[in-house]
């Protein structure tokens, strides 16, 4: 069973129809871009399968393993350090690690045999628990994600609520990058951050692209996206106009670019410049060109 399916799914405000008939379903290992223009209905839909919305008709399943997460709209724990906040994420964890030492103490206490007998075993099962969680590495594994996106050292230390909101937004990547969801919904996660963030963002969110986490990104700015994905799901005008996986796409689709004056005959799309132009062909000879999404 997928992770998620969407089945005729539809959604108005008053006399607009947003979009309607809407289908799709996500796998296991799945990297969508979900691509249309502002106000297509995108961040509408992730409202939708995160249950903060209502829809008109059409109907939502997920699988019985399907742990959801997104991106949060603000960071608000002003009085914690950016390390501390992120480390929420792992609240089990640290909560394990206050009742062991917990345990720990009441053992060296006279507690009396029946009782030092079953905090025993509250302890064994506690730290079997913790260890499956990856309790001996998730603070190395919290400073590794954040340093990775971009902060430094000093900025960890920082309250969270000082970033300015692309930084924000990176913060709210990490937590999602290291929660145990297995789907994650990210909606135009590059909005407000410079050029060297997105990279970091890609680098980051490109080591998470692995074959047991599935991703959909919705996005309008597709130059940010377009090589961490395997398939494209585009709305217009309402309807879903395209749902194809990248590899069909380049099988159907040859992507070129040709200097000005050369023959553009064979074109189905033309995209012109001073310094040439860029074309999406028919690809009847079986050539293997990158997906360019943005022209797509």
């Amino acid at each position: 069973m997928p992770l998620l399916a969407v089945r005729n799914l539809t959604k108005s405000f008053v006399t607009r129809v947003l979009f309607s008939g809407i289908s799709f379903e996500v796998d296991t290992g799945d990297h969508i871009g979900f691509v249309g223009v502002n106000g297509c209905g995108k961040s509408t839909l992730f409202r939708i399968l995160l249950g903060e919305e209502s829809y008109d008709e059409g109907d939502i399943y997920f699988g019985s393993e399907t742990k959801i997460g997104s991106m949060t709209q603000s960071v608000t724990d002003a009085d914690k350090s950016l390390y501390e906040y992120t480390l929420e994420v792992f609240s089990e964890l640290m909560g394990i690690e206050d009742e062991l030492e917990l345990i720990s103490r009441e053992l060296n206490s006279d507690c009396g045999e029946a009782r030092r007998e079953r905090l025993i075993d509250r302890q064994h099962r506690l730290t079997s628990r913790y260890d499956d969680l990856g309790g001996t590495t998730y603070r190395a594994r919290t400073r590794s994600t954040l340093l990775g996106l971009g902060f430094t050292e000093e900025e960890l230390d920082r309250s969270a609520n000082t970033f300015s909101g692309g930084q924000r937004n990176k913060a709210q990547l990490a937590r999602l990058l290291l929660s145990n969801s297995n789907l994650l919904l990210l909606d135009e996660p590059t909005n407000g951050l410079d050029i060297p963030s997105k990279v970091q963002f890609r680098r980051a969110i490109s080591k998470t692209m692995t074959e047991d986490k599935s991703v959909i990104i919705s996005t309008h700015q597709v130059r940010d996206i377009d090589n961490l994905l395997d398939h494209i799901i585009i709305i217009d005008n309402g309807k879903l106009m395209l749902n194809a996986s990248t590899e069909a796409i380049t099988n159907r689709y040859a992507f070129d670019e040709r200097p000005m004056g050369e023959p553009v005959d064979d074109a189905i799309y033309v995209q012109r410049s001073v310094n040439g132009n860029k074309i999406i062909m028919d690809n009847n000879a079986g050539t293997d060109t990158p997906l360019d999404l943005e022209m797509l």
